[in-house]
């Protein structure tokens, strides 16, 4: 269904991406290369997490997307755009229209897993 909202044009507008979206609140910022280093060795041996959505077919109805695996390298890449840091966002109303705005923009299939962390 995912793949589908990606890459086949007739549902593209239709379909969102579903988000689950925690909020951690910390005492003390943390320092982005740790965290960056801590989700990749936690969540890359989970094959889910080093994936990325491709379309592999199209046919009469539907287009067919996969999960591919991404190499050691490229995951390690990827943790640049997957985990960043929001200053922005400081207050309730900030957060709220965050999450708001994660569903009025297109699924982005250059992120492995298709989120962002």
């Amino acid at each position: 269904l995912f793949g589908a909202a990606v890459f086949d044009e007739r549902v593209k507008d239709q379909l969102k991406a579903l988000h689950i979206v925690p909020f951690l609140y910390f005492k003390e910022k943390l320092d982005l290369d740790e965290v960056k280093q801590t989700l990749f060795e936690k969540l890359m041996p989970i094959a889910r997490f080093r994936s990325k959505v491709e379309g592999v077919a199209s046919g009469m109805i539907s287009v067919q997307s996969a999960f591919v695996e991404l190499d050691e390298a490229a995951a390690k890449a990827s943790m640049d755009l997957l985990v960043t840091a929001r200053d922005d966002l400081k207050t309730q109303k900030d957060l709220d229209r965050f999450v708001s705005d994660l569903y009025t923009k297109a699924w982005d299939q250059i992120f492995p897993c298709g989120v962002r962390l």
